[in-house]
């Protein structure tokens, strides 16, 4: 399988629809979590999620949408007026359904190809991958049997600060404060991103819809025995220097100001994601 022509089928499913119940105090419950501007360059952080894909090829997304859809929308609109990227909007409607659960039920209504590739990632969580790389890894796992990738970082931000003792003494050696810890290295830290191929697609009809609402990560039975058994991981995504990630107003404190595009190694994100207009009024 040829890299390049794999990634130019893949659809890019952005889970970015939630409420984000811990968000409130910064969006006011007046758009939808990854509208949040964030960067030295401002931008919504969905733009930055997705960068990484666009930039390898990507061209057909898939916004997962419930909560406040609108402004997200609008702002998706203006992207596509100006690119070749393509959108799709996946939405929950009556109820939740979960992550897994929106894949699902899209599948079934013809919204997603059954036929293609798809990619699964958070809109709030920026990772520098390279999606080459990734999908390379993923596609010798496919050749082998092993249809679905899961991107794990193997060291994991911890909110506590830490201190080192003599271990004869109990006398304290130094302090750190919140470091990033290395865990097992026969477990990983969970990045949102998951790697479908086309093979593992059937795999989500085995969900049972009373299960709704579902993640992958929280699948169980057949469901979760056809997927977590034919995933391998491609490891090794370390936080804070390749992955950030917007989960409360603290993180939002720290990392709102990054140089983005720096981050994630591109010279001028309105190359591919055209001018972002931030006195839209739907900001």
């Amino acid at each position: 399988m040829n890299v390049k022509e794999y990634i130019k089928n893949c659809q890019l499913v952005v889970h970015s629809g939630g409420k984000g119940e811990r968000w409130s105090s910064i969006t006011k419950n007046e758009i939808v979590k990854p509208m949040t501007e964030i960067g030295l360059n401002p931008r919504p952080m969905f733009d930055w999620s997705i960068l990484p894909f666009v930039k390898s090829g990507i061209q057909n997304i898939y916004p997962t949408l419930w909560f406040k859809s609108d402004s997200l929308k609008q702002h998706a609109y203006n992207i596509s007026e100006n690119t070749n990227l393509n959108f799709i909007y996946l939405e929950e409607k009556e109820k939740r359904i979960g992550r897994a659960g929106i894949i699902k039920e899209s599948i079934k209504n013809g919204l997603l190809d059954p036929k293609k590739p798809i990619i699964s990632i958070n809109g709030s969580d920026i990772i520098s991958i390279d999606v080459e790389k990734l999908i390379k890894f993923h596609i010798e796992g496919v050749e082998n049997g092993f249809y679905v990738t899961v991107v794990g970082a193997t060291e994991i931000p911890t909110e506590f600060g830490q201190y080192k003792i003599d271990p004869k003494t109990n006398v304290v050696s130094c302090f750190k404060e919140k470091p990033v810890v290395k865990i097992s290295k026969y477990e990983n830290v969970h990045t949102g991103i998951f790697v479908f191929d086309s093979n593992a697609i059937n795999f989500f009809d085995k969900i049972d819809e009373k299960s709704y609402p579902i993640n992958i990560e929280d699948l169980k039975g057949e469901a979760s025995n056809c997927i977590f058994n034919n995933a391998r991981s491609y490891s090794g995504i370390i936080p804070l220097k390749e992955w950030v990630f917007f989960k409360n107003p603290k993180n939002y404190k720290d990392f709102s100001k990054i140089d983005f595009e720096n981050f994630l190694k591109v010279e001028n994100v309105e190359n591919y994601l055209g001018k972002y207009n931030r006195n839209n009024e739907y900001i």
